[in-house]
């Protein structure tokens, strides 16, 4: 397991702040992470812990978003998450990332 500060995440899709990142954690179907601050706007789907986030790896698109959220993570860049506002069977209770965006 992972921990430390991703930087700023934002959710989708009114883009309000979720706080700085505090865990990447690897599983069967995918990564979750988690982000520190109190994200107010989730899907209904989404029950599992409040600053939550997966990233489904079945597929190359998956695989390189967590590529992108471990790179940032070492790097010590800020991201910007937008969610799908939808969760997947792989995490069926946490809202899938759509797009993962670094800042400097």
């Amino acid at each position: 397991m992972l921990f430390g500060r991703f930087g700023d995440l934002w959710a989708s899709p009114c883009e309000q702040p979720v706080g700085s990142g505090t865990q990447l954690i690897p599983g069967d179907n995918g990564y979750n992470f988690r982000g520190s601050g109190t994200r107010t706007t989730k899907p209904s789907c989404h029950t599992g812990a409040e600053n939550q986030w997966f990233i489904d790896t079945s597929t190359p698109a998956g695989q390189a978003m967590v590529a992108t959220v471990i790179s940032a993570f070492y790097n010590g860049n800020t991201m910007n998450i937008f969610g799908t506002d939808t969760c997947l069977p792989g995490q069926s209770n946490v809202e899938a990332v759509k797009t993962i965006q670094v800042l400097p």
